[in-house]
């Protein structure tokens, strides 16, 4: 899949919304189809936000793991979680991690 948006507008056009956006990593990283990274199991139930359930053994893979965008994500949570506790300071660590969930 070497489509690429040749410009800008193509860019926003494409990829306007998340949806659009998940369908495009599923396309490159599942072109033949979901395949679980677990138990290799080829079914899955889509669920909100980009995830996938493996029928087999319900493990939850998100579209985006395992790209840059993963990492991205958590690096947003961690910052976050750090800027919390700033805010708050002395706040248990618990507490932080009960904001960000």
């Amino acid at each position: 899949m070497e489509n690429y948006p040749r410009s800008l507008t193509e860019l926003e056009q494409r990829f306007s919304t998340e949806e659009a956006c998940r369908e495009y990593l599923f396309q490159l990283r599942w072109s033949e189809g979901f395949r679980c990274p677990v138990c290799g199991h080829s079914e899955a139930w889509k669920l909100k936000g980009g995830l996938f359930k493996c029928t087999a053994c319900t493990h939850k893979t998100p579209v985006i793991a395992g790209t840059l965008f993963y990492r991205l994500l958590q690096n947003t949570v961690a910052l976050d979680a750090a800027s919390y506790q700033d805010i708050t300071k002395g706040v248990r660590g618990t507490k932080v991690t009960e904001h960000n969930m």
